[in-house]
């Protein structure tokens, strides 16, 4: 457990801290993204600290991190105690509190009417042209000045956000007065603006999707939520009630128009929608509302749930991630997937247990969230109605005109038209206008808005009238991908006279940029000698193509060779370099340590590399791939961007194929062909052209990169159709692959891919006996008439050329191509040399020696013999059940030494060792040397078999044991042993000297008497206590604190041990 844990602190409002809260009953936080966080508690009043809550407080939420020791208030953790619920007839004292976030007191902010009292005829306060920090600002400002939310702190202003990046938005909105601050923050977010959120009392906007969005999806370090370590729990609820297939739009002045989906899910059939949206009259802002709608209803939906283990979990929340952040984790699938974090809940109950779970978004909802955005921005133009009363307007013919619009602002999208044609939307809103040039006064009745190409010398076209008040427009169809430029000017309902222009605005009307589906893989087949690629029009998960698909292109390529340079031993070699570190290959592969590099300069931008990996460590397993690196890094960091590939799921000891391409900046990986990264190169690193490998737990047994990788397009399908491909070499594989292209060239990627080869007709093409002798004049086929290497083993029959056919020393000296040499035709004992290599069979049919010429390697099975008498080695993979190497040195009578090894334990000897066998005058029974060396480092020397079985040295673990008799006659004495020993006191070596009398007669069981000298007694006194019928213990005694106790096992016989 790492200690993860969660606290709460109660402060004053807008003060200090008044103290902890430190037994509730129960905890719940929510923390979503960009809302308002919210906490329960549920406290009794008997308990410490329940009397910070009786009355008006603010409670922080706190988390540990077990790896600093410190307590922290994150993001979005203030709340305030301003509802309660409790029954004061409960002994128990309990009492809930419900706790929104500091931020809820935004609603109290309102907006008032401007000092200057420029508000709109309808009450309204206007922003032409504004920042979200002028909008936001001007509600806190004039707050403050009234004396509103004393606490409340803000870290941006009107150029800059929280994180000092200037605003890039600019707003032309209208707001009731009387609105809330919060209202208007949440709706700038839900329009995709600004994110924002508090930090104790402060509240932060940032610019959308930059602080608040982080990607730890990807990069060399993923925050990875992974079931069983992190997530105890995966529920999903899904539901299809929301599908639509048919959508019915119906706008303003009699607007109509159906809209369907042919990729949506119909198990029933068509399902219907009705949509009213008002200030839509065109078919361009129609089909961008309709395909937004039919898009949300195209699929099931789908809510994924994660349960949170924190106190057992790798990343921990806040520390490590936070709502508004892609993670990696389980999808509604089970796989791995960058999923949009929501909302983070935690709860901690009464005995201290804390849990959790988060809410995530996969790539469909954040779509929908997207599209959502695009249609609020369609539809919330601003509203406003001429005349502020400023000044009357003068007697007679009103000769006056309206001052120029402000605050005009465009946005662009496109569309595809019925005929599946691309087609450019310009949503254009501006300020209303209810003053004349003179400053008095003005009834607007119109504006009229002009547009042209951004090219000098283009005329200016008027494009629409609106009526006033409305102040926004959709016009389409426009060309896509065009500069345009647009103004607005306004018109006096009395006069019908036209105010001077607005300032311009000029858009790059967008273009489509959605590339069509993956189309399905080509269907091959081969007959008479042709290929067939048949496809059905469908992309690769069945849905249909597109209004705006035109083709499909069909490519074709060879057989792919691939080129790599690990079979050697030793340091990578050129064009493998290693960086900061070291790197061998062994017999296993190339062991990735975490902190070396392997590099390779692939010569381009464009990548390809397959690596075969295999997982060797239990608690590790990533490879760490950088494509388009540029220059090495500062030793103790990485390449960046990296991408991972985790193999934890990957068996122990399984080796698996990793394959990772780069086209243009776009970087995806595959694990045996199962694509597990997608993604753009965007995190700004200097592109190169070297490529980058790390990894721990991973030992690679290739690396290797295409020696050729030609695809060629080689037809166009416009829908389901058979493709026919002739002209190819037989027995020669062919792969194939489909991309789809729409009207705009968008290009899909490509299909997957599938493989077939063209067989011949009949035998060389011709029925045997079609062309027989009498068929052909004399002399007609001359050596002149033949090309070089025209006729091949396979068009001559067996035995046809026979000596009496081949004039002698006819090839001597001669080089023969593509035969085939053999001993016979088989089956039974042969050889055979031909374009394979060299192989011997056996009488039983079976390949005893192979030398490949494809590989280089060599394969022999049965024995190696060096001789077939006197001194001779033999090397079996199984003599006598073991692979072994037996020494013969001419006498035959007897077991003869040899070398083997253990693949199961058998004959005393334990699973997995090494054994060096002495000469044996018969096996198994007269006695000899072994010398095993045991799995794990254990081994011992011992006679084996024999009178002294077993009498050696034996070493296991830490302990070393000798078995056998003692010597004797040391220093003159017939029972007498000499040892010598290290004083660690004195630092010296201390010889000693045991003796004992004449050995113990067979059935005594007393020790006649022990003797013990040292060579060294100063300081050191000896006892012998302990003594019994077994042995005794000598207990050595030096001057310091140092005990020795040795035991000493007399035998009859006076053998010791």
């Amino acid at each position: 457990m790492n200690g993860f844990d969660i606290r709460l602190v109660a402060l004053a409002p807008n003060g200090e801290e008044l103290g902890p809260l430190p037994y509730p009953n129960s905890v719940e936080v929510g923390q979503p993204y960009n809302d308002l966080p919210s906490l329960r508690v549920d406290y009794s009043a008997h308990a410490p600290g329940a009397s910070h809550l009786e009355r008006p407080c603010e409670v922080a939420v706190q988390t540990y991190d077990p790896d600093t020791g410190e307590w922290t208030e994150g993001p979005d953790s203030r709340f305030l105690r301003v509802k309660r619920s409790g029954d004061l007839t409960d002994p128990t004292g309990a009492r809930s509190y419900q706790m929104p976030g500091y931020g809820w007191q935004l609603r109290k902010l309102r907006l008032y009417p401007s000092a200057t009292g420029t508000e709109t005829e309808e009450g309204k306060r206007a922003f032409a042209g504004a920042t979200v920090g002028t909008v936001l600002r001007t509600w806190i400002n004039e707050g403050r000045s009234r004396g509103a939310l004393p606490g409340l702190e803000a870290d941006f202003d009107t150029q800059v956000d929280s994180a000092g990046r200037e605003w890039d938005t600019a707003l032309t909105l209208d707001y009731e007065l009387g609105t809330d601050l919060l209202s208007v923050l949440e709706g700038m977010a839900e329009q995709g603006v600004c994110d924002w959120r508090f930090e104790g009392r402060t509240l932060r906007v940032f610019a959308p999707d930059t602080v608040m969005a982080r990607d730890l999806a990807s990069g060399p370090a993923p925050v990875d939520l992974r079931l069983g370590r992190d997530i105890t729990e995966a529920p999903t609820d899904a539901s299809l009630e929301d599908l639509v297939s048919h959508l019915f739009v119906a706008g303003d002045e009699g607007f109509r128009l159906e809209v369907d989906n042919p990729g949506a899910q119909m198990p029933w059939g068509r399902w219907e929608d009705y949509l009213t949206q008002g200030g839509v009259s065109d078919e361009g802002t129609a089909r961008l509302l309709a395909g937004a709608a039919l898009q949300r209803g195209a699929r099931e939906r789908v809510q994924i749930t994660r349960g949170l283990m924190p106190r057992v979990a790798r990343w921990l929340p806040w520390r490590d991630y936070r709502p508004g952040d892609l993670i990696l984790a389980p999808d509604g699938e089970g796989h791995m997937a960058s999923l949009r974090l929501r909302q983070i809940t935690l709860s901690r109950d009464q005995d201290g247990a804390v849990t959790g779970n988060l809410v995530l978004n996969d790539r469909f909802l954040e779509a929908e969230i997207r599209r959502a955005r695009r249609t609020t921005a369609l539809t919330g133009g601003s509203v406003g109605n001429g005349g502020s009363g400023a000044q009357p307007a003068p007697e007679g013919p009103d000769t006056r005109r309206p001052v120029a619009p402000q605050g005009l602002a465009v946005h662009s999208d496109a569309y595809l038209d019925a005929d599946g044609a691309a087609q450019g939307y310009a949503g254009l809103t501006w300020s209303p206008v209810d003053t004349a040039t003179d400053g008095g006064a003005i009834d607007t009745g119109a504006y009229q808005v002009y547009g042209r190409r951004n090219v000098t010398g283009q005329v200016w076209r008027r494009l629409v009238s609106v009526d006033h008040p409305d102040t926004a427009i959709g016009l389409s169809p426009l060309p896509v991908g065009q500069e345009w430029a647009f103004k607005v000017r306004a018109v006096s309902s009395r006069n019908g006279l036209a105010g001077p222009f607005g300032p311009q605005e000029v858009v790059t009307l967008a273009s489509d940029t959605e590339a069509p589906p993956v189309p399905s893989a080509p269907l091959l087949s081969t007959r008479l000698g042709v290929i067939s690629a048949e496809w059905d029009g469908a992309g690769a998960g069945g849905e249909p193509m597109p209004a705006d698909f035109r083709h499909a292109r069909l490519w074709m390529r060879g057989d792919q060779g691939w080129e790599h340079r690990f079979d050697y031993q030793g340091p990578p070699r050129e064009p493998w370099t290693v960086e900061h570190g070291t790197l061998a290959v062994t017999d296993e592969g190339l062991a990735l340590n975490g902190s070396a590099t392997l590099v390779r300069d692939l010569g381009g931008l464009d990548q390809t590399l397959e690596l075969v990996a295999r997982r060797v460590d239990e608690d590790r397993g990533t490879l760490w791939l950088a494509p388009r690196a540029g220059d090495a890094p500062e030793r103790g960091s990485h390449y960046t961007p990296e991408v991972p590939v985790d193999l934890y799921e990957v068996p122990l000891g399984q080796s698996v194929v990793v394959r990772i391409q780069t086209q243009g900046t776009r970087v995806r990986a595959w694990l045996d062909g199962t694509l597990v990264h997608d993604a753009p190169l965007t995190w700004g690193q200097r592109f190169g052209t070297r490529f980058a490998v790390e990894g721990t737990g991973v030992v690679l047994r290739e690396a290797r990169v295409p020696a050729t990788d030609t695809w060629e397009p080689i037809a166009l399908l416009e829908g389901p159709t058979t493709i026919t491909v002739a002209g190819q070499p037989y027995n020669t594989p062919r792969w194939f692959r489909l991309t789809a292209v729409d009207r705009s060239g968008n290009e899909s990627d490509p299909s997957a891919e599938e493989v077939t080869r063209t067989e011949p007709l009949v035998d060389v093409d011709l029925h045997p006996g079609t062309v027989k002798a009498a068929h052909i004049q004399a002399n007609a086929v001359t050596a002149d008439k033949i090309d070089a290497g025209a006729v091949e083993a396979g068009h001559i029959r067996a035995g046809a050329v026979e000596s009496r056919h081949i004039t002698a020393d006819a090839v001597n000296g001669k080089t023969i191509t593509g035969a085939v040499v053999r001993s016979s035709a088989g089956p039974g004992p042969r050889w055979q040399a031909d374009g394979n290599g060299i192989r011997f069979w056996n009488q039983n049919n079976q390949v005893t020696f192979n030398a490949s010429t494809a590989t280089g390697s060599v394969l022999a099975t049965g024995r190696f013999q060096t001789a077939s008498s006197g001194n001779r080695v033999w090397i079996d993979g199984n003599l006598r059940g073991r692979p072994r190497m037996e020494l013969h040195t001419g006498d035959s009578s007897q077991a003869q030494p040899n070398v083997f090894a253990m693949g199961q334990q058998s004959d005393g000897f334990p699973t997995g060792s090494l054994v060096v066998s002495g000469r044996e005058q018969t096996i198994n029974s007269t006695g000899r040397a072994d010398l095993v060396l045991e799995h794990g480092g254990d081994f011992k020397l011992v006679q084996n078999h024999g009178a002294n079985s077993q009498v050696g040295i034996h070493k296991t673990g830490r302990t070393l044991r000798f078995r056998g008799a003692l010597p004797s006659g040391m220093f003159g004495g017939t029972n007498t042993f000499m040892a010598r020993g290290f004083n660690p006191q004195g630092e010296s070596w201390t010889w000693w000297q045991w003796s004992w009398g004449t050995p113990i007669p067979s059935g005594r069981s007393a020790i006649p008497f022990v003797q013990l000298r040292s060579g060294n007694p100063e300081g050191m006194s000896v006892s012998v206590s302990g003594a019994n019928s077994t042995g005794f213990r000598i207990e050595k005694r030096p001057s310091g604190a140092q005990h020795y106790y040795l035991w000493a096992v007399l035998k009859e016989g006076g053998h010791g041990e």
